[in-house]
């Protein structure tokens, strides 16, 4: 009984934002999708154009960080008897 009313407002849920369009037609789903794989392709263009640019001082500052991260989360971990 509860998984029935579960599902049906789940498919009112669905059935009402796939109807819901923006002024230019597309659906929510579409919007979400779209805005998505926009970000993930800025944020992985900035990242590579980083990386190709990144000069030794960097490089080691990028070296020594990842080493104090690391060494923070080992020593705040569980401890073995």
């Amino acid at each position: 009984m509860i998984l029935r009313i579960w599902c049906d407002l789940l498919s009112v849920f669905a059935d009402a934002t796939l109807v819901a369009a923006s002024a230019d037609g597309r659906s929510f789903f579409d919007r979400l999708w779209s805005g998505t794989v926009y970000y993930l392709a800025y944020y992985r263009d900035f990242l590579l154009s980083q990386w190709q640019d990144m000069t030794p001082m960097r490089y080691g500052a990028l070296l020594v960080s990842i080493g104090v991260l690391g060494w923070f989360l080992m020593k705040n971990g569980p401890k073995r008897v």
